[in-house]
């Protein structure tokens, strides 16, 4: 479908990019843009009309000018005249010059993959780039599809050799043309500045206009701006000398890739330059080029338009042809032709002018209306004026009023009140804060306050205040704060969002109250809790110890004395000897009921073998003793661990294995102990009846509450998934690396060792 020259072109056109990253960019697909054709009132009620997509693939992203103005004539004529609701999928062909063959690849999956999901009525391309990449996967994207190539150079399409389902909009850029126009203008120009860019696409224009421009060999000298970086080239335009002119025709990376909108980089070009700039196309029309014959992008995106509507109404694309669109007759800006003093006169004939100046009595023509009015105007404003100072100076009074009012009732509060601005400063205190820090207002002002902060408090404190700042959001928060007397104090810190009469955010107002005694008294009750475990485990062990060396021993000795009773009996005496037998049987069974109650109590191979061994030979008891399967798996469950860790885990499993066993009603329970450098992790699932743990609120039961606090003890949390109907999963995990301290350290010894003594808490 091209030439060899097209197949060259095509590898460098799908590595055009605009943002200059070194990471591949992503495949530009906009979301749907589902456009319901205009509404026909009165027309009777029928079938809702057929949704139809249209795929346009971009050469570049869509903000690339001048195809974002093809694009948007395009897409907003097509969506208004079609009686059928449009779906526009845009891909654009870019990508960043990492992997060429890759990326292509990609695209090319991607686009079958979306005309796969949503077959398009009709495929339009606009410009080069994605022009040649559907001529040359035209068989693997389908060669039945509809395809209009819009906005595209003749150069890289070649109207002849379209087939029966093609059809093309084509432009025939002319940069002779363009050069002719600049010395027509300006008949003493020596040299051109070319603004070109280094993107493949730039390179390409290059090599055609230096082709072209050989006809100017000696006449004018041409410097191409491919060589400098975007910087260079302001400076380079900020020091041309007279009879230069600039030519800015596509500038999409500079000699470093980077990228450059085309709207902003003329714009820099035009605030700097010292010679006149001329464009390509009409959207750079009025932006800072003098003017000339330019494309008509407009017309090219109506045309583009009509042609799309023809074939979505079915039409053949090899019956539509298009004329070759070429430059608009000659427009130039009068601002422009002043800046640099080109008369009118040098225009090509048929010129138009726009952006003309005004008149002096279109100049000043609302300045000399206004003065006709203004004596009106200034008496009204006078009436104005009067009665809003009587109203400001009632309101005023009002306010202060209001302001003392609200100073006694902070003043009388029986907790610490503060405010501050939306600049995080704290700009006022009542009196019972500075009453409990000792210090002025001067003092607190800003971020005075934070002066009496604990240091081990104080950067939590501040990030906590600087998130909530941000956010905008309620913020809780404990600190220490210093008394006047010098003893730090736990402090509870309220604050909540004030709003200025606006609705703009205007700073917070908070409320602070001394906790010591609380946290105190919290802690006495842990303290509490961990000694009645303490005290209980200290009792099992004490009712293990002498259940096995006293109980079990007495009866053991017993039984074998039975025994022997048993065999010196006579034949004779066969019912004694049968009693005898059911004796010793009764007092064999009742040892190992003693034993076993002895190792639930607290079992002797937890010390010997560790947690690993003891909880599977605890599963296979309890696995025959209640007739359910239990698979239990472990690994890497360290031999050393310590005595609390190993008696905290192998109560939690006693408790779970008992409330699956004897609640859920269970067919199958796995339980799985695994471990490493740094925590101990313990699993017990049940396919049982299942519960909702929501819902337990204060009737949960002892054993879960028994299970919370071991783990607590032991620094270790409990998680627990259940649902009517689905089972239980528990999870216990136990950190290894950071343990709990002496519970009977000091209170401020204790809270400063854990991070959640200076934390906020969003409500």
């Amino acid at each position: 479908m091209y030439g060899s020259r097209h197949s060259v072109l095509v590898a460098a056109f799908l590595l055009v990019t605009t943002t200059g990253r070194n990471e591949a960019l992503p495949i530009a697909l906009t979301e749907p843009d589902v456009v319901a054709a205009a509404s026909d009132a009165g027309r009777p009620m029928g079938p809702a009309p057929a949704t139809q997509y249209v795929l346009l693939l971009q050469s570049f992203d869509r903000n690339f000018a001048p195809f974002d103005t093809f694009v948007n004539v395009f897409r907003s004529g097509l969506s208004r005249r079609s009686s059928n609701p449009i779906v526009f999928l845009e891909i654009s062909v870019q990508a960043s010059a990492t992997d060429e063959r890759e990326h292509e690849d990609q695209l090319l999956r991607y686009v079958q993959a979306a005309i796969a999901t949503h077959p398009p009525s009709l495929v339009v391309t606009v410009g080069g780039p994605a022009a040649l990449f559907v001529q040359k996967h035209r068989r693997e994207l389908g060669p039945s599809m509809p395809t209009l190539f819009a906005a595209v150079d003749h150069r890289f399409v070649d109207t002849n050799r379209l087939d029966q389902h093609e059809t093309a909009v084509v432009v025939d850029h002319n940069p002779v043309l363009l050069v002719n126009n600049i010395v027509r203008v300006l008949p003493d120009v020596r040299n051109i500045l070319v603004v070109v860019g280094g993107s493949p696409l730039d390179q390409f224009w290059k090599k055609e206009m230096q082709r072209e421009f050989e006809v100017f060999a000696n006449r004018l000298t041409f410097t191409w701006a491919d060589q400098y970086s975007f910087d260079e080239l302001l400076q380079r335009a900020s020091a041309l000398p007279p009879h230069w002119a600039i030519l800015y025709t596509l500038f999409a990376v500079d000699s470093i890739a980077g990228p450059y909108g085309q709207e902003q980089a003329l714009a820099e070009m035009h605030r700097v330059a010292k010679a006149p700039i001329f464009g390509f196309h009409t959207p750079q029309f009025g932006r800072g080029i003098v003017g000339g014959p330019l494309m008509p992008i407009e017309d090219v995106g109506r045309a583009a338009t009509d042609v799309a509507l023809r074939i979505l109404s079915g039409e053949s694309p090899t019956a539509i042809r298009t004329p070759l669109f070429g430059t608009a007759p000659p427009v130039f800006d009068w601002r422009e032709l002043r800046r640099w003093g080109i008369g009118e006169t040098a225009l090509p004939p048929g010129s138009t002018v726009q952006f003309r100046g005004p008149t002096v009595w279109q100049q000043y023509a609302r300045e000399i209306a206004a003065v006709t009015v203004v004596v009106f105007v200034l008496t009204v404003l006078v009436v104005m004026l009067v009665v809003n100072h009587f109203k400001r100076r009632r309101a005023e009074r009002l306010l202060r009023e209001s302001e003392s009012r609200f100073r006694l009732f902070a003043d009388s509060a029986p907790v610490m009140i503060w405010m501050s601005d939306a600049n995080q400063r704290r700009i006022d205190f009542n009196r019972p804060w500075l009453s409990f820090t000792g210090r002025t207002l001067a003092v607190e002002y800003g971020a005075g306050w934070t002066i009496g902060v604990h240091p081990d408090d104080k950067e939590a404190c501040i990030n906590a205040f600087a998130d909530a700042f941000d956010r905008h959001e309620p913020l809780e928060i404990e600190y220490r704060l210093r008394r006047a007397d010098g003893e730090y104090r736990w402090i509870h810190d309220c604050a909540t969002p004030r709003t200025a009469p606006d609705g703009s955010f205007a700073g917070y107002i908070g409320s602070a109250s001394d906790i010591t005694e609380q946290k105190a008294a919290k802690l006495m009750l842990v303290d509490f809790n961990h000694m009645l475990l303490e005290a209980q485990e200290t009792e099992r062990t004490r009712i293990a110890r002498e259940l096995h060396d006293d109980f079990s021993q007495r009866v053991a000795g017993l039984t074998m004395l039975l025994h022997r009773v048993t065999e010196r009996l006579g034949e004779g005496r066969d019912w004694t000897r049968v009693t005898l037998s059911e004796v010793c049987h009764q007092f064999s069974a009742v040892t190992r009921e003693i034993s076993a109650l002895s190792r639930r109590l607290h079992p002797p191979v937890l010390g010997l073998l560790g947690l690993a061994k003891a909880a599977a030979s605890y599963c296979k008891e309890t696995s025959a003793q209640h007739n359910v399967p239990i698979q239990f798996t472990h690994a890497n469950v360290p031999l050393a661990l310590s005595d609390d860790v190993t008696l905290g885990l192998f109560r939690v499993l006693q408790e779970a294995l008992g409330n699956a066993v004897k609640h859920s009603k269970a067919q199958h329970i796995q339980i799985t102990l695994l471990g490493s450098d740094d925590h101990i992790q313990l699993d017990v699932h049940d396919d049982g009846v299942g519960f909702d743990p929501t819902r337990t609120g204060h009737a949960k039961g002892l054993g879960l509450l028994s299970m919370e606090e071991r783990l607590r003890r032991i620094n270790g949390v409990l998680v627990i998934n259940s649902k009517p109907g689905s089972g239980t999963s528990l999870q216990a995990r136990v950190a290894l690396a950071a343990r709990r301290t002496s519970l009977s350290q000091s209170l401020y010894a204790q809270e400063a060792r854990s991070p959640a003594s200076s934390i906020s808490e969003r409500r």
